[in-house]
């Protein structure tokens, strides 16, 4: 964030600046968490799992230049009083937001933001000095926190939203005013909080009203729960897919070597480093965007080959003789058909399946967990690890689908995963390990690096 007075904050912010003779006092950042807070930020105490304001002593031990609460406190370091913390945290990103003269990008979808950022960040950066949100800052909390992180030395900033409850993006999309709006897709995922996919899709759509007057919606063509929502007229559209229609056209998919797939976007051939279909949707919706700022073909192509993928996000790791595809962020039942479609077209003899439960998918969980059974059969998966409550329901599905009993194994306890999967896994296996992040199937990615 640029320098800003304490004053001018106060304003943004509609708080009471507390001494009020602090108001020319200045800082150039912001913080919600004392652990990483930095000498002279700003700390806003926030009240989700713990209560920010318990930690105001320890914000002003680590050089906090004040602090902004909704609650009384007694402390010499200056304060903003507002009514909620977290609403004023984006009241101040809006605020800067609306000040900044560079373009802004949003990236919303069910699947897929952070790999479309940080590749569209990627691609960018070859020309453009990015911002780009921290991590998988996309939330009330985190997509403020990304656009108070920009600076007067970025070109361009490039952010992701997600939503789990009604009337989020509606937030969102007040906060960052996007010129650029990406829906990747709608899929079964916090059908908890969202109910359905069509309402998701409207959800998702609210973003559009908050473009920009010359902004423009970057659409994939290929789903159903957008091409049937009613579009913004006003704003221009550009779409992306493989259908036949799409300005940025995918034809030609098919894997090659190592699971990464081949493909053309617009008649030109990209050969991708992140495995899975989801590769060429990622490359189509970078493409359609960079193409707004200049980027030539080539250069696209070049850095969407080079680009490397995302930690935890459908990544390969080699260990003493066994292949691992390790994609532990998070799961849904599109995401984890996917990832299937990716195992079984590895080149290996003996292709294994580690999966835990999905989460958040409300009262359709039990059909799509069968669901995940019904693919594993599918796509001929010689093993399946299930580790969750309701992976149960999968098991029963694979091995009524003539899945052999022996081949299946499912527990509600980790170390007894743990347990099996590692007397069971030899050289020459490749091993999809995937899960819901809660579920923590990252522990067993760790278990089979220490038994190697």
């Amino acid at each position: 964030m640029d320098k800003r007075s304490l004053g001018n904050i106060a304003v943004a912010v509609r708080g009471k600046l507390i001494p009020d003779d602090s108001a020319d006092s200045s800082v150039e950042s912001v913080s919600v968490d004392t652990r990483t807070l930095n000498s002279g930020s700003l700390f806003f105490a926030l009240k989700a799992k713990r209560n920010g304001h318990e930690f105001i002593d320890e914000a002003n031990k680590k050089g906090a230049s004040a602090v902004v609460v909704s609650e009384d406190i007694e402390s010499n370091i200056p304060k903003i009083r507002v009514d909620d913390t977290l609403v004023a945290l984006g009241d101040l990103a809006r605020d800067y937001r609306n000040q900044l003269e560079i373009p802004v990008i949003i990236i919303t979808g069910s699947m897929g933001k952070t790999t479309t950022r940080e590749a569209l960040s990627f691609t960018l950066s070859g020309k453009l000095n990015v911002a780009s949100s921290a991590r998988n800052f996309n939330n009330l909390i985190g997509l403020p926190l990304s656009i108070l992180n920009i600076s007067r030395y970025h070109d361009i900033a490039v952010l992701e939203a997600g939503i789990n409850q009604p009337d989020e993006m509606d937030r969102l999309g007040e906060i960052s005013t996007p010129n650029h709006a990406v829906i990747l897709n709608i899929a079964p995922v916090h059908l908890e909080g969202l109910d359905s996919l069509d309402k998701i899709a409207r959800e998702k759509l609210k973003l559009l009203k908050y473009l920009t007057r010359d902004g423009i919606a970057y659409l994939n063509a290929d789903d159903k729960f957008l091409t049937k929502q009613k579009i913004i007229p006003s704003k221009k559209v550009v779409s992306f897919g493989f259908d036949d229609e799409a300005q940025f056209h995918i034809s030609n998919f098919k894997f090659g070597s190592e699971g990464a797939p081949v493909f053309m976007v617009n008649g030109r051939k990209i050969r991708m480093r992140i495995p899975g279909r989801a590769a060429a949707y990622y490359a189509a919706s970078v493409w359609s965007v960079a193409a707004q700022f200049g980027i030539s073909e080539s250069e696209i192509i070049d850095r969407l080959e080079d680009f490397p993928g995302v930690s935890n996000r459908m990544q390969f790791e080699q260990i003493n003789g066994i292949k691992l595809i390790v994609d532990v962020y998070n799961s849904s039942p599109l995401a984890v058909q996917a990832a299937l479609e990716v195992l079984s077209n590895m080149q290996e003899k003996r292709k294994i399946a580690a999966l835990a439960d999905m989460l958040e998918l409300g009262e359709q969980a039990k059909d799509y967990h069968q669901q995940m059974g019904e693919q594993v059969h599918k796509y001929g998966i010689n093993k399946l690890f299930l580790f969750g409550n309701l992976s149960g329901d999968a098991a029963k599905e694979a091995i009524s689908l003539g899945m052999p009993e022996d081949d299946v194994f499912w527990t509600e306890n980790f170390e007894d995963l743990k347990k099996e999967v590692l007397h069971n896994l030899k050289r020459g296996d490749v091993v999809l390990i995937k899960g819901s992040r809660a579920m923590g199937m990252e522990r067993l990615v760790d278990a089979i690096k220490e038994n190697s």
